[in-house]
């Protein structure tokens, strides 16, 4: 059942009370929203198509679609009149409609204009709105100049009318009537129920809804909430009375079992009312809500007037409400995290959200199926070649790097975040931190089996993008998006305790150059900072010319070539043992796209380190490890994660010059070594400091 909500707003400020309306409705088409482009407003789970005066505060059009939906404006090529018209077409369930809202100040049409109108639709449609026409058949006692144009327009082209006699405008001392029209296509009239909200919400309109079956929607959204305390109750009861856990999958199995068990359903909106409500506004609306009934029952009475002093007094109460609430939030947001929350939200809320629809267009055609356009994404994402393998050779003496883990780096290795998402095996942060140490100990042994044997369960290997529009991108392209991964919390802390003892390694060897930064304790980017300014200060003080260059790898995850990882980790004395377990951990890997409630079909990857994963940026560090072996003399390298700073320094610019068209002409080379890729858009240089001009 899909729910559309139309409603002549008579603005949209201080109307708090019918957003929990709009918030549970799957579409809205607002009328006179008075706004004007530089107001923001914002509705969390929608997607807003507005249409706003530029040259006024008054009028303007509003269409909000749920985000579960594909959308995308319609542009209608009409006449020039004081008619607003907006049309949105929606894709539900491969199925589309489209959406049309309209406002006339003055209720004047012209025949030409709503021919024009019609022959820019297609069915179905539903079209809406305050036409501000009077006639006697929608319940008026007069008749408009455009009220027959309007009526003959819906009768030649076999339109249905979904209005019933119940009025929608209610007015003091004016005859309640049928302003607000709710018009559809003849194939759509017997899916559609119509009816008519109690309440204006402080505007001279009552809201309509609309309610009609559309493919296959979903029921309303809802919020599950785990029982923790059961939660940890139940699981450690089930695993104290078994010796040993058998594989990853029956823990896996185990673990989403008690979480169905232990988990709480809630409806998305079934809060009523916002945190700042009161017992008060509960008595004001309820006696607003009886005087408004009482008064359109006659259209001169004193009702008329408490109801407008009742609403007047409930706004002016709200406002006081929601500064006290505010203020009383900054107040306490004493911690940076709670303060952080709070910006994080407002700039959420004040991000514009007029282009971010779900339409997707591939090679020319428009993808509107939620899982054609998550296989489109994961064909991108998932869409790399396959190199020739080189031959590896993984024996050697075993070190204490080889060794079962201990407990201990079990516990210091536990994910701090308790609510980071899960990958595909549902397991969180919070399930494994709800163990007791009996239990934590059999996880280990598990954990220590998988790391003897090499053998790595395929849901450690497998991740689900979550594509993230790029701030201002194209929201219709593929490449606008940027995947973010969601592996399994269990094998990232498995990676964690690996990452410790590589880290134990590099820093006892000391493999890495001394500019090699990132990833590493005390090669922060501050130390970077430090080593490039002291670099250009010695220059400056030695009275040299001295250029800089930036060099950024794109795509610098995916551009990894696994078996060279391995082939270097091999080379900088990693342990077959380790080198086997990571090359294991690298190929094969699997990857699943979800987006818009689906999940599209399995990809293998058979190049880069996967994103997300704690042990990819020590792999991506031992991949670029060899790049100062092809640095020319006289030319310095800071290397900092992706980034590589090129510098270069001489009292003769001419020879400054010449050493980086040495390293330029070799450039080519580097990067065909190391299989990476730098674009032309990713090199950026500057001449820092220079002496005065030769004469």
């Amino acid at each position: 059942m899909v729910n559309l909500i139309q409603w002549n707003a008579r603005g949209l400020r201080y109307k708090a009370l019918a957003k929990d309306s709009f918030l549970k409705a799957d579409i809205v088409a607002i009328q006179e929203t008075f706004r004007t482009p530089s107001v923001n407003f914002a509705l969390p789970n929608k997607i807003l198509y507005r249409t706003d005066r530029h040259n006024s505060p008054s009028g303007g059009l509003l269409i909000g679609i749920n985000k579960k939906f594909s959308s995308h404006l319609v542009n209608l090529q009409l006449p020039p009149s004081e008619v607003e018209v907006q049309a949105v077409r929606i894709v539900i369930e491969s199925k589309s409609i489209s959406i049309i809202n309209i406002y006339s100040p003055h209720g004047n049409f012209e025949p030409s204009f709503l021919e024009n109108l019609y022959a820019s639709l297609s069915p179905p449609f539903i079209i809406v709105g305050d036409f501000n026409i009077h006639h006697p058949i929608l319940g008026s006692l007069r008749t408009s100049r455009s009220a027959n144009v309007v009526l003959d327009w819906i009768l030649t082209h076999n339109m249905c009318i979904l209005n019933t006699s119940d009025p929608t405008y209610f007015k003091q001392g004016c005859h309640p009537s049928l302003l607000d029209l709710s018009i559809c296509s003849p194939d759509f009239l017997y899916e559609i129920k119509w009816t008519v909200h109690n309440d204006t919400f402080d505007s001279d309109h009552c809201p309509v809804k609309i309610s009609f079956n559309y493919g296959n929607t979903k029921g309303p959204s809802v919020r599950r909430r785990i029982h923790w305390g059961k939660f940890g109750k139940s699981l450690n009861s089930i695993l104290d009375m078994q010796n040993d856990i058998h594989s990853i999958q029956s823990f896996e199995k185990l673990c989403n079992q008690e979480k169905n068990n232990n988990t709480l359903i809630q409806d998305m909106f079934s809060k009523n009312f916002p945190p700042w409500w009161s017992s008060e506004c509960s008595y004001l609306l309820g006696q607003k809500r009886k005087l408004l009934r009482l008064a359109k029952q006659s259209r001169f009475n004193r009702y008329w007037k408490r109801a407008k002093h009742i609403a007047a007094k409930l706004r002016k109460l709200i406002i006081h409400l929601k500064r006290s609430y505010w203020d009383k939030l900054c107040d306490n947001a004493g911690s940076s995290k709670t303060s952080f929350r709070i910006i994080r939200s407002l700039r959420i809320r004040d991000i514009p959200q007029q282009n971010a629809h779900r339409l997707i267009i591939l090679e020319g055609s428009n993808l509107t199926s939620p899982l054609g356009q998550a296989n489109a994404f994961g064909s991108m994402f998932g869409s790399s070649p396959i190199s020739e393998g080189t031959p590896l050779d993984f024996s050697g003496t075993a070190t204490p790097m080889d060794s079962k883990f201990l407990i201990r780096e079990l516990l210091q290795s536990l994910p701090k975040k308790l609510n980071s998402s899960p990958g595909s095996d549902g397991i969180t942060g919070r399930m494994l931190r709800c163990l007791i140490l009996v239990n934590l100990k059999k996880i280990l042994s598990l954990v220590n089996k998988i790391w003897l044997s090499g053998n790595i369960p395929p849901s450690w290997k497998h991740s689900v993008i979550i594509p993230i529009l790029k701030p201002g991108k194209n929201a219709s392209e593929l490449k606008s998006y940027r995947p973010i991964s969601l592996t399994s919390v269990l094998c990232k802390t498995t990676e964690r305790m690996i990452c410790r003892r590589l880290t134990d390694f590099f820093l006892k060897e000391n493999i890495f150059h001394p500019h090699h930064f990132g990833f590493l304790p005390f090669r922060s980017c501050e130390s970077l900072q430090m080593m490039f300014f002291n670099t250009l200060l010695k220059a400056r003080s030695n009275k040299e010319y001295i250029i800089a260059a930036s060099l950024d790898i794109s795509s610098a995850y995916d551009s990894v070539w696994p078996d060279g990882v391995v082939y270097k980790a091999l080379q900088i004395g990693l342990s077959g043992h380790t080198a086997r377990w990571i090359h294991e951990f690298l190929t094969n890997r699997t990857l699943q796209v979800r987006w818009s409630g689906k999940l599209s079909a399995s990809f293998t990857i058979n190049r880069g380190v996967p994103q997300s994963c704690c042990i990819s940026p020590f792999l991506f560090t031992i991949y670029l490890h060899d790049v100062f072996e092809i640095i020319p003399p006289g030319v310095t390298c800071l290397i900092y994660a992706d980034n590589i700073f090129i510098i270069c320094s001489d009292p003769s610019l001419q020879n400054v010059k010449t050493k980086l068209q040495i390293f330029y002409s070799e450039n080519s080379d580097m990067v065909s070594d190391l299989e990476i890729k730098v674009g032309p858009n990713e090199i950026h240089g500057g001449e820092l400091f220079q002496q005065k001009a030769d004469p």
